[in-house]
């Protein structure tokens, strides 16, 4: 077996990142079959001598041992300290981060109420401590709680940090200051210290990006900008991981080289470099990865060894995760592990497939620009290809864009990183790192607006969370597993790819042939206010436009899944919980028509095509009527596809028998925050309630004794769809898995 340990550190990785999901009795299960397996594995003569399966078996039994040995040592102590009316002391270990209205802030706790407790929890607060790294906070009367209480997107990037508990507090933290602070302490305040320095020089857009490219701080970075550049699959740039790190490390090692002569002397300081780097990113896994890899080949060049890339892969999955075997939850890590695996495997095979003969090449710019486009684009191809399970299962989208983007931003960035990173080094010195600045931002200019450019392009990014492309991935996995197994030859793996293409291919066609003429209705959860979408095919329209402070993103999110065209917006009154979001998304989202209130339209710059009504009758796509009214005695709209009637009420202060007869008969009310006034006189089938966690939740539970056949609410199904206005029973999907037909 050429390669041990790319076999076992992913097998390790991926059982980790499997029994992290479904928990402690997914490992105990998993445990004594694998221990069986290697057993029987190793006594048979054929597959003790490839050593394959011994390894994977061996690599599952070693990861569900450290699962279960960390959550009993580590996770269950943190859970045991979750209470209400609780003391917490700790230090300050991380830059404090700004979002929603709230400071968060990283402690390494020492004790809570009283009691030894060493692990990492994030305190959230509206209140601006004067805190500094290794600083001491105390927190009086908190509430503690466990990281998974919150989302399952935040329990996988907390856990993944290390990060267990969460606390907040309505009393005010205290904060000792430290007398002595320990050597730690100077690499998070260097990194603070660049930061300040890098926006104070380069303000906006191109200073958050600098920042997110040199020192994987995203707080900057506006929600605008990052959804053009995930859009746009060039998110990995303000990722600091292999990129970066291969940059600064070989850069160092080549000056070292040219300066001294001396190989070994170049590789043990670059060794020593990348130990600093990843610390001074705050050891995200990606980095840790590539420093690992990276460190492999400079060890190797100390005993004159040539170390092997996908084994140094392998080997690196392996550290990270038994250092914190939650890491591989992830996203960032398994991203990055594909990728690089997919680069490493794929690239130099179809580098050389691709590579033109003769021609314009003889001439060495031209042969430069077209090795450049080539490569990027075969290291981009094959990154896509190796992280398509995760994108399809966990993302949900693919960049279309992708493959030019990277080809058209890629060496500008890298340039950027380059000047910006030497800039910051030479700070001290401001005649020459005001220049270099300067060179830096227009180059990061330059990236954003090629970003934004095609981000902004129809099928930039395309949705690929679909039943039907799950069940082909899994399809086509298998196939590529049974090929692989019997030792097929090239013919055939070409064979299995182009028929897994092209039932792809046909499989989407008639999805979108079938679903392109169905409208769908969606319920989007953005807390306490409204935002009914309407999508067919490639189309979508918005009733209402506000919510809490994260209703933008979500609104963001579900508009994003329908690729393109927005035909209509309605803003159908000027209160936060109908227009909050209205502003942020109108600044990058152009729609056909757009309607809204006349008291909202007066607070407007009317720097759009906005029309002022408070009633408006309007037909899409031949298949939905919508109509809105917003006057002092009511606030609602009503839309009916295909003969099915749903009525929107905006405000709870709403009488439903004073609505249009049609209006009163729907099938479906949905509601913000509560039932409107005479709701159940009327014989609506189902309601949805547009609502938060508190108010939106009492009303929730009085819904349910009132009698109504469904009841839903954002706050706790997530996003409801209602699909089906053209057959017999109209069926309502919640988020969060309940299913209703009626």
């Amino acid at each position: 077996m050429r390669r041990p340990m790319l076999i076992f550190g992913f097998v390790f990785a991926f059982f980790l990142f499997l029994t992290g999901f479904y928990g402690k009795a997914a490992a105990a299960v998993a445990l004594p079959v694998a221990v069986a397996g290697l057993c029987v594995t190793t006594a048979i003569k054929s597959t003790r001598s490839t050593r394959v399966f011994p390894t994977a078996f061996l690599a599952v039994a070693l990861a569900c041992t450290v699962f279960l040995c960390a959550e009993r040592f580590k996770y269950a102590p943190a859970l045991d300290a979750c209470a209400q009316e609780q003391s917490v002391k700790g230090v300050l270990i991380d830059i404090p981060q700004e979002r929603d209205g709230k400071i968060f802030y990283t402690i390494k706790t020492s004790e809570i109420v009283g009691k030894p407790v060493k692990t990492k929890l994030v305190f959230s607060s509206r209140i601006k401590l004067d805190v500094d790294f290794y600083d001491t906070i105390t927190l009086e009367r908190a509430t503690v709680y466990a990281a998974e209480e919150a989302s399952a997107g935040q329990l996988l990037f907390y856990k993944s940090e290390g990060v267990f508990l969460r606390a907040y507090s309505f009393y005010s933290a205290s904060v000792s200051h430290a007398e002595k602070r320990p050597l730690a302490y100077y690499v998070p305040a260097l990194r603070r210290a660049l930061c300040e320095k890098i926006l104070s020089v380069l303000p906006g857009d191109e200073g958050a990006i600098s920042v997110a490219m040199l020192l994987g701080v995203r707080d900057y970075v506006s929600d605008e900008l990052y959804s053009a550049y995930k859009s746009c699959g060039v998110v990995h740039l303000l990722a600091v991981s292999g990129l970066h790190t291969s940059l600064w490390s070989m850069l160092i090692y080549r000056f070292l080289l040219t300066l001294f002569k001396r190989r070994r002397l170049s590789a043990a300081v670059s060794a020593v470099f990348l130990v600093f780097f990843a610390a001074l990113t705050g050891f995200s896994p990606s980095v840790c990865r590539a420093s690992i890899m990276l460190g492999t080949v400079y060890v190797g060049e100390l005993f004159r060894r040539e170390a092997d890339a996908l084994n140094s892969l392998g080997l690196s999955l392996t550290a990270i995760a038994l250092f914190n075997p939650y890491s591989v939850m992830g996203l960032s890590l398994m991203l990055s592990a594909l990728s690089t695996a997919g680069i490493l495997v794929a690239s130099s095979r179809f580098y050389h497939r691709a590579s033109p003969e003769g021609g314009i090449t003889k001439y060495a710019p031209v042969r430069a620009a077209v090795n450049y486009i080539k490569e990027t684009l075969v290291m981009t191809g094959a990154a896509t290809v190796f992280t398509l399970p995760v994108l399809i299962l966990f993302i949900g989208r693919i960049s279309v864009a992708s493959p030019v983007v990277n080809t058209a931003v890629l060496y500008l960035a890298s340039k950027a990183m380059l000047f910006g990173g030497v800039a910051a080094v030479l700070a001290p010195l401001s005649f020459i790192s005001r220049p270099l600045f300067l060179v830096c931002g227009l180059l990061i200019k330059l990236v954003n607006q090629t970003t934004i450019f095609f981000a902004s392009l129809p099928l930039a990014s395309i949705p690929v969370n679909y039943t039907y492309i799950k069940i082909w991935l899994a399809l086509t996995m298998l196939a590529v597993a049974a090929v692989i197994l019997k030792k097929r030859s090239k013919v055939t793996m070409r064979i299995c790819a182009l028929s897994s293409v092209f039932v792809l291919l046909l499989s989407s066609c008639l999805f979108y042939t079938v679903s392109g003429s169905k409208v769908k209705l969606c319920v989007t959860d953005v807390g306490n206010g409204t935002a009914v979408m309407l999508k067919k095919g490639m189309h979508t329209a918005l009733i209402g436009c506000g919510g809490d402070y994260f209703a933008a993103g979500n609104i963001r999110a579900q508009l994003e899944e329908s690729y393109a065209k927005t035909d209509l917006i309605i803003v159908p009154r000027n209160e936060p919980t109908e227009a909050s979001a209205y502003v942020e998304l109108s600044a990058t989202l152009k729609a056909e028509k757009t309607f809204v209130s006349s008291d909202f339209y007066i607070t407007l710059l009317h720097s759009g095509d906005e029309i002022a009504a408070d009633y408006a009758s309007v037909r899409l796509w031949d298949a939905a009527d919508i109509e809105y009214i917003n006057s002092d005695s009511l606030s609602a709209a009503y839309v009916m596809i295909n003969g099915c009637g749903v009525t929107v009420s905006f405000r709870p202060a709403n009488d439903v028998s004073l609505m249009p007869e049609k209006w009163r008969n729907a099938a479906v009310l949905i509601c913000r925050q509560a039932l409107p006034v005479n709701a159940g006189a009327y014989g609506f089938s189902a309601v949805i309630i547009s609502g938060d966690g508190e108010k939106g939740l009492l009303s929730y539970k009085g819904c349910l004794e009132t009698g109504f056949d469904e009841v839903y609410l954002t706050a706790e199904h997530g996003d409801i769809s209602l699909t089906g206005f053209s057959e017999e029973a109209l069926k309502i999907s919640a988020g969060g898995g309940f299913n209703a037909v009626f």
